[in-house]
């Protein structure tokens, strides 16, 4: 079975957990979606993942998703997300992956990263005031990477 990640990340982080999920699966490709055009027609198996941000995920899945809706969802497929507010996370799967996330054999939460040497000034700012947090700070949830992968 053939199986592929599409990821997108910002800073960093999803690509970490993409990269540490592929690692701990057999037959699988690694792609950026940012980087790299899909072929969804080579893959069995196609697991989605993305940063989130203010409940949203990263432009350029959005569009991916979008451009390839009917393909996916006859797909045996895969959500995971990376993000810090562990309340929304439930919401902001169901409003970013809508009717895929339905079909979705696993969904997970992989965890966050701020990383302040790669953010801007401002974005530091907002993390800092809304998320309360003082410096880069980094809670990658290695079991449920794993446990994820146990599904594929």
């Amino acid at each position: 079975m053939n199986k592929v990640i599409v990821y997108a990340s910002k800073y960093g982080t999803t690509q970490e957990c993409a990269t540490k999920l592929s690692e701990l699966m057999e037959d699988v490709n690694l792609l950026d979606v940012e980087k790299n055009k899909v072929d969804l027609s080579l893959y069995e198996t196609v697991i989605l993942g993305s940063s989130i941000y203010a409940g949203q995920i990263r432009p350029k899945m959005r569009e991916f998703i979008e451009e390839n809706l009917t393909e996916l969802s006859e797909k045996n497929l895969g959500i995971f997300v990376c993000g810090a507010n562990e309340e929304e996370i439930d919401n902001a799967v169901e409003n970013n992956f809508g009717e895929l996330a339905s079909k979705a054999k696993s969904i997970g939460h992989f965890g966050y990263k701020y990383d302040f040497d790669k953010m801007k000034f401002f974005e530091k700012l907002i993390i800092k005031k809304i998320a309360k947090v003082k410096a880069s700070e980094k809670n990658i949830y290695q079991e449920k990477i794993k446990k994820f992968s146990n599904h594929f």
